[in-house]
């Protein structure tokens, strides 16, 4: 394995925490340049330390070396020209002060690399649009001995033309990294554009393609392939040491995982579920079996069916008394969904409205953002999953309270459990044709003493 020369794992010539690799949210840089020109600063090896290469970091006369970082611009769109990170400076045949090698922006997004031989001949190429707003992209400059060099974005080896021939790439002059400047760019002073650095990283030697696809996952993923969401739970619980017995149905959705150290299993779960859809569910069942149901879990039996019937005529099984909720507690006509953005991707808010209920009720508008699922589409449907459920103001009952003295009405209720569909009749007292409404068991309480029929709430929800 290739020994690292330095790694900026916590922040490189700025205040404030390590970031973590990949990170999509603010304030996961390390670094922020805003309106320096042409550089923040100078970075050498007393800075940044060494790890045991020979020369003090000395890599004159190396076979190959890499510099992988991960990298952030605000506006690819601005003027973000300018070098990302060169080095080392060293007396070439053009002139002292040259750079022998460098990683490099321009206008639009491209992203380009470029060599000096010991002649000062420069060897590069770029690839337009390998950059875009806002997203952190992972980048590897791979120099593969005196052949030519590669430069891999988001894991994937983009061009492989930065070739000199039979040159040097080090140049004769000895480039010792301690008390030379490795250099790190920004944008130029009148633009506006700020850049992010994360994880920088120079190798003594070229970087396996297999380890650069490695490290890019690990950045994207927090450490987890992406999953179904059954899959994912079950991580989670391994990750804690659970051993309750599973039950688990796959997931419809992807998930964006994220590592589990200094997070709350509970945390991880809810984010699951936010993945696969607003109606999936993760609860203990009366037997202590975790059971997890993903999104469409509704459609097919036994959920899909009406377990028992509740109601205030001699028909059904009898209730004492309910809960409704009259207010408008329950109304958003008007759902703004936005996933997470992760590796290359860009996340467009999803929009899904009820004209008719806005103009019947008012606009009632929710907002959910950074939910874990891996494209629009998905964020689109969770919208309007959300938005066909809330959209219109009724009286929803929220509990019944069922008849326990009742001997059927008490075996009914034994027998159920959270999830069940259950179907409540109720008669308006000046008469007219019953109101019912089917609904799913959210809670079960039960409170008693020896000797006398207990108090049972079934809390129940309509969604």
């Amino acid at each position: 394995m290739a020994a690292t020369l330095f790694s900026t794992g916590i922040s490189v010539g700025a205040t404030g925490s390590g970031a973590i690799v990949g990170a999509n949210e603010t304030p996961y840089a390390a670094v922020i340049l805003d309106g320096f020109s042409p550089f923040q600063g100078t970075l050498t090896t007393g800075d940044l330390g060494t790890a045991g290469f020979p020369g003090e970091g000395d890599y004159t006369g190396a076979g190959a070396f890499a510099v992988e970082l991960w990298l952030k611009i605000d506006n690819v769109n601005g003027s973000a020209g300018g070098t990302v990170v060169a080095g080392p400076q060293v007396g070439l045949g053009g002139g002292a002060g040259q750079l022998q090698w460098a990683i490099y922006t321009g206008v639009g997004g491209s992203l380009g690399v470029s060599v000096l031989d010991e002649n000062a001949f420069a060897h590069g190429s770029s690839v337009a649009g390998a950059l875009q707003s806002n997203v952190w992209t992972h980048v590897v400059f791979n120099v593969v001995g005196l052949g030519g060099a590669d430069l891999y974005v988001n894991g994937v080896r983009r061009v492989n033309d930065a070739t000199w021939g039979n040159h040097s790439v080090y140049g004769t002059t000895n480039a010792p990294l301690n008390g030379r400047s490795l250099q790190l760019g920004g944008p130029p002073a009148s633009s506006g554009v700020q850049w992010y650095f994360d994880e920088l990283a120079l190798y003594n030697e070229a970087l396996d393609p297999t380890r650069i696809t490695a490290h890019y996952t690990a950045g994207v993923a927090r450490g987890f392939e992406i999953k179904k969401v059954g899959a994912r739970l079950v991580d989670v619980l391994n990750a804690v040491s659970s051993h309750a017995p599973q039950d688990f149905q796959t997931g419809l959705r992807n998930v964006i995982p994220r590592y589990m150290t200094g997070q709350s299993p509970l945390e991880e779960c809810r984010r699951a579920l936010e993945a696969d859809d607003v109606d999936a569910v993760f609860f203990t069942k009366a037997d202590g079996t975790l059971k997890f149901l993903q999104a469409n879990h509704r459609t097919a039996p036994p959920y899909n069916i009406s377990q028992a019937t509740f109601g205030d005529a001699g028909t059904e099984l009898p209730y004492m008394d309910y809960q409704a909720d009259y207010s408008a507690s329950f109304l958003v006509n008007q759902w703004s969904v936005t996933r997470t953005a992760f590796g290359a991707s860009t996340a467009v808010t999803q929009t899904a409205s009820d004209a008719t209920s806005i103009s019947q009720n008012f606009p009632h508008s929710e907002t959910i953002s950074d939910v874990p699922v891996t494209n629009d589409t998905d964020a689109a449907a969770i919208a309007t999953a959300l938005l066909a459920k809330t959209k219109d103001s009724l009286k929803r009952v929220t509990s019944i309270q069922p008849k326990m003295a009742d001997a059927n009405t008490a075996l009914a209720v034994y027998r159920r459990e959270l999830m069940d569909k259950i179907t409540v009749k109720r008669r308006p007292p000046g008469g007219g044709a019953p109101i019912s409404q089917d609904l799913f068991i959210q809670q079960i309480t039960h409170e008693g003493v020896p000797g006398r029929p207990p108090t049972c709430s079934l809390g129940v929800s309509p969604l």
